[in-house]
Formats: C-alpha cells, structure tokens, sequence
C-alpha cells in the first residue's frame, strides 16, 4: 500500500519541506500544493495524510483560510482523513477568526488559541543548548509513544503554545516543562506560563487530527530539527497512530 502525503503550501506555509530522508520505505510518496491553489477544489480523498505546516498571513487584513477551503478539510475528515497541524513562534499571529484564522479550526482540533508568542526556559535542564530549545520527557499513555522510556526526549524548537477550547474530546499528550516562559510579541511582555499545551490530539468524525506547536521538529537543524533527540522516533509514533500500522 502505498501512502500519499499531501504538503499545503497555498497558504503561506513557513513549513516547506518534509523529512523524507529519515524513510527507507519506497511506498511513501509525498505531494505538494502549489503557492497559487485553491485548497477547497483539491481531492483531498486520494491522500493517507494532510499537512498543514505553520500557515502564515501576508497581511493582517488577509483572508487565510476561505470558508470553502474549511468545508473541503471537515469533509475530507469526516470520511476518514488524517489532519497534521504544525504552527511555531507566533502561534496564529493573532489574526481574527473571521479571516480564516487556524482558530477556525476550533471544531477540529479542540484549540481556540495559538498564542501570538515564542516559549523559553531558563533552567538548563529543560533546553538544549538554545532556551528556546525546549526538552519534553514526560510521555503520556498512548499508542505514539507505546515504544517510548525515559531516556527519551523530543525537542521542540521555536514553539507556541495552546489555549483549549471547552472540547472534551481532544487530548492534550505533552506539555510545556515546568517554569517555561513566553515572549508575547504584540505587548513586547514576558511572563511565565510554565505547564502549557504544545502536542494535542483529536478524532473527528472518522479522522485524526494532530497539532503541534512547533515545526521546527521537521526542519534539518542540529538542535531541534527531526534528528534532534528523539523527534525521529516521535514523527514514527505519530505517523503508525495516523494509519494504524507500524512505520519505522
């Protein structure tokens, strides 16, 4: 069987390209849209896997998501489809719900919020190397980490972080560590926020929905790109929940 990912780039994606070194199987092929695509008159139904990665707004005026484009992806759930968010440092850059904010998800993923800021910490134990680097190694239990222990630990570089909505459903799995702080660029303010949503799950209909707060763990950075700790074996966790089969 051969599994089709489909990589949005219609939408400003900051999140461009995707790890395909770390498979050896032949029988993921990846696909991309194109900068000029209308994301609603796509077929969604011939991909395993959508991956919307860190969307961002040209302008604070811009519509980003159409309501059409919204139907075409609850849809594509609906019958199901696998959803993979990523967002990072600005989280949803604070733009209003009635542009097509990734806040319009809401239904989908459970998050009403994907702060306009960047996490640090200050304690050398839950960064690496850069306090923006954060160390997460406790693990929930679920079937993405069923192979984890507690020499594990992924990194997530660059991240927001999420305020849920009152959606029972969704699943925060990992959170910030203790004593994280955020830098909020609109109020050019810190404060701390310390245990704070970064990795949540939901099912929708018959779909899976996975948002992450960084996309950083994909990217080919030493410190916290996908060979980073063990942000490979997490992408595998991730994936195998997705098509409820072993990938490694």
């Amino acid at each position: 069987m051969t599994i089709k990912i489909l990589i949005d780039l219609s939408h400003n994606e900051q999140l461009i390209s995707f790890p395909e070194q770390v498979f050896s199987n032949s029988d993921f092929f990846f696909d991309f849209t194109r900068p000029t695509d209308d994301f609603s008159e796509i077929k969604l139904s011939h991909y395993n896997l959508i991956i919307i990665g860190n969307p961002k707004p040209r302008k604070s005026t811009e519509l980003l998501f159409k309501p059409s484009e919204i139907k075409n992806i609850k849809d594509y759930l609906k019958n199901g489809g696998n959803l993979l968010i990523t967002s990072g440092a600005r989280g949803d850059y604070n733009l209003a719900n009635n542009l097509g904010s990734l806040r319009v998800f809401y239904k989908i993923t459970g998050i009403s919020r994907y702060n306009y800021a960047i996490l640090f910490n200050m304690i050398k134990k839950n960064y690496y190397q850069k306090k923006v680097n954060l160390i997460i190694n406790k693990f929930p239990k679920h079937p993405i980490f069923k192979d984890f222990n507690s020499k594990d630990k992924i990194i997530f570089g660059k991240s927001t972080y999420f305020t849920m909505s009152p959606n029972k459903k969704a699943k925060v799995l990992l959170n910030s560590p203790s004593n994280t702080d955020a830098h909020y660029y609109l109020l050019d303010e810190e404060k701390t926020v310390n245990i704070s949503p970064i990795f949540v799950v939901n099912e929708y209909f018959e779909g899976k929905v996975a948002i992450i707060a960084s996309s950083e763990f994909l990217s080919k950075s030493k410190l916290s790109g996908i060979e980073a700790g063990s942000n490979t074996k997490f992408l595998f966790g991730l994936l195998s929940w997705f098509f409820d089969q072993n990938i490694n």
